[in-house]
């Protein structure tokens, strides 16, 4: 269990000095992707952060394109910060600005809802509130199960503005600090494995994601979480972000507006 001390995470204000927004895809990203990207390059370039970009195309194994992301940013001593943002994610640009302030921690991730609708909820929320404007609807139909799960005693979500600790959380929108990757390298939680499925034949893979070393059945956020908390590292969830997770249709998260219509479960 994490220490009453851990349990006040502290906004540092400042944003990273230099970012690695790392993509794993196996299909042409989305429009929204590719216009929230935009968006958040220019923030970050406003802020004076500086931001490259590397895409991971073909890699089929979501693991091993994740591993060879975070390897390429521990290979390049600049790079203060990896920044996943999967290719199916589109989000409001200040609402992931303000979740980088919080760039101290270890990792710190948005909460972002699976590619379904909870249309029971809607139902519930129509029913008490039939005036409510139908714009609003797809907001109210996330569905977070299996997305993240709260450190500790902690027994509800609060949405706000607010991180919370987590034991584990989803990797589509996650920033990890350099400072991080070398813990768990440092400590044997990443080994050195091999890998040739790029053209960079020379740089080093370490198995962040559990490629080879993870317990079977479990996914590689999992196999990532474990293996941070493990070495004493610290998981924010962010709940604030409206993010859509695009499959037949655009999935929208918004905590805080479910929040907003009161206690219909999450």
């Amino acid at each position: 269990m994490a220490q009453e001390s851990d349990r006040d995470p502290r906004r540092s204000g400042s944003l990273p000095s230099h970012v690695l927004i790392a993509t794993p895809s196996l299909r042409a990203p989305t429009v929204g992707y590719a216009e929230s990207l935009f968006s958040l390059q220019k923030l970050l370039g406003k802020a004076g952060t500086e931001v490259d970009l590397k895409i991971a195309a073909g890699i089929s194994v979501i693991a091993h394109a994740r591993n060879y992301l975070a390897s390429l940013a521990l290979a390049r001593p600049e790079i203060s910060h990896l920044l996943f943002i999967d290719d199916d994610l589109s989000f409001e640009a200040g609402e992931v600005l303000e979740m980088l302030r919080w760039s101290e921690s270890d990792v710190v991730a948005a909460i972002y809802s699976r590619r379904e609708f909870d249309w029971e909820r809607i139902k519930k929320i129509v029913l008490a509130n039939p005036a409510i404007d139908s714009a609003d609807l797809p907001g109210l139909g996330g569905v977070y199960r299996g997305m993240f799960w709260l450190d500790g005693d902690q027994r509800r979500l609060v949405p706000g503005m607010q991180p919370m600790l987590m034991e584990r959380i989803g990797t589509g929108l996650m920033l990890i600090s350099r400072a991080c990757l070398l813990k768990l390298v440092e400590a044997g939680l990443a080994p050195q494995i091999p890998f040739n499925a790029t053209a960079d034949a020379n740089l080093p893979i370490h198995d962040f994601f559990g490629a080879v070393g993870a317990t079977e059945g479990l996914g590689e956020d999992v196999h990532f979480c474990h293996q941070v908390r493990k070495a004493g590292g610290r998981i924010l969830g962010c709940s604030w972000l409206r993010v859509e997770h695009v499959g037949q249709f655009a999935y929208v998260g918004d905590l805080r507006a479910i929040a907003r219509q009161g206690d219909h479960g999450i």
